[in-house]
């Protein structure tokens, strides 16, 4: 939480439940998060191998301006219900050297 951000990073955490199908990570510049629906995927791929405590993926920094960002992971299960296991993470994307 407010983890100031710079270049490439790793993100981790736990992506598994019971009925795993897939995880997807997103994001969305402070401010402007929608209060439902999706948010922007951070990856524009979904990951379909569940993490327990480690890498969820990488993140260049750089795809962003700088500023204040949310994060939030969301388990996909078999059944198509999601599950938002973690509270949404907010870091500060500082801007490049």
């Amino acid at each position: 939480m407010n983890a100031v951000l710079q270049g490439v990073v790793q993100i981790r955490g736990t992506a598994t439940i019971t009925g795993f199908h897939r995880y997807k990570l997103e994001y969305c510049l402070e401010g402007t998060c929608p209060q439902q629906g999706q948010w922007p995927l951070l990856s524009k791929e979904e990951f379909f191998a569940p993490v327990f405590d480690g890498v969820l993926m990488e993140w260049d920094t750089r795809t962003v301006p700088p500023g204040i960002y949310r994060l939030r992971l969301v388990v996909v299960k078999q059944d198509g219900n999601y599950y938002t296991p973690e509270p949404e993470v907010r870091v500060i994307v500082a801007a490049q050297r």
